[in-house]
């Protein structure tokens, strides 16, 4: 009796310890186990269609996407900054779950079925490579995104003519600490009115306010809030005739 008693306490220590490692394994494998599986549900049916120059929607692709976006900025977050940053928006755009990347994915794939011609944005950022599921997110919701990595570029791209439904831009880059600023005050100077939305790291409130007044259509650091700054400029443009085929 003596020696069940004198084990009992080492073993209760060695079940807390299991306990403390193993069960957030379990907790994390389960969830991308159960993001997979409500993705797979969602998109077993693919909602797809075709239009001009090759460009495709398809929502399996767009969610997987956008799924992915969240995962990687969560990720940055969580090494940069654990939990919440002080001022930060509450919502920010963030999907609950598959199930609302999918709705967004299907609500912008309606908006650009409404345009009736291929959405193109222009998206400037010195470190591209940051934001490629994002880019994959709106490319197969039916966009082309075209890339500059400084001021200067996405200067020559617009005057050359260069249309845009939107223009997307980090904050800083090399040149300039507040790149982003500097653009969208070149563009409304010249009197180019397109939607501009800032995409940093930064979810603020008083970031995105003055985004605002300066002009943006917002800031964040979000990518379902990005999808939806976008969705809403696409919403406000006059449609054309319908030129896609469903698949």
């Amino acid at each position: 009796m003596q020696l069940r008693w004198a084990i009992m306490p080492g073993m209760q220590q060695w079940t807390e310890l299991i306990g403390v490692v193993i069960w957030p394994i379990v907790v994390v494998f389960s969830a991308v186990l159960f993001r997979r599986a409500v993705q797979d549900v969602l998109t077993r049916d693919d909602v797809s269609f075709s239009g001009p120059g090759g460009i495709a929607f398809s929502a399996r692709r767009a969610t997987g996407a956008l799924l992915d976006a969240e995962e990687d900025k969560n990720r940055s977050a969580a090494g940069d900054t654990p939990g919440r940053t002080s001022g930060e928006r509450d919502g920010a755009g963030r999907p609950s779950s598959a199930v609302d990347a999918a709705d967004q994915v299907r609500a912008v794939g309606a908006a650009v079925r409404r345009l009736g011609r291929t959405p193109r944005l222009l998206w400037v950022d010195d470190r591209p490579s940051n934001n490629r599921y994002e880019r994959s997110a709106l490319e197969n919701m039916g966009m082309i995104v075209d890339l500059s990595t400084s001021t200067g570029d996405a200067q020559r791209k617009l005057q050359r003519g260069g249309t845009y439904d939107v223009v997307i831009s980090d904050m800083a880059r090399p040149e300039d600490p507040r790149a982003g600023y500097v653009l969208l005050d070149w563009m409304r100077k010249r009197g180019d009115n397109t939607p501009f939305v800032i995409y940093s790291s930064s979810n603020s409130a008083d970031h995105y306010d003055e985004a605002v007044r300066s002009g943006a259509i917002g800031s964040t650091g979000q990518p379902a809030e990005l999808i939806d700054m976008v969705l809403r400029s696409l919403r406000d443009v006059q449609p054309r005739s319908r030129w896609w085929h469903m698949g």
